[in-house]
């Protein structure tokens, strides 16, 4: 059995002034669907 897994990821980049070179970059992506389906063994039941 094949499983796709799928979820939707975006990402952000801070140039430097001169615009030239990437100073930076973040990548946030959602896993609630994953986390819905799949559960989350990662996190905790209690608060």
């Amino acid at each position: 059995m094949e499983l796709l897994i799928t979820f939707k990821v975006m990402d952000l980049f801070t140039f430097e002034p001169s615009g030239s070179k990437a100073k930076y970059l973040e990548i946030i992506y959602d896993t609630y669907p994953i986390r819905a389906s799949a559960g989350n063994k990662y996190e905790s039941e209690s608060p």
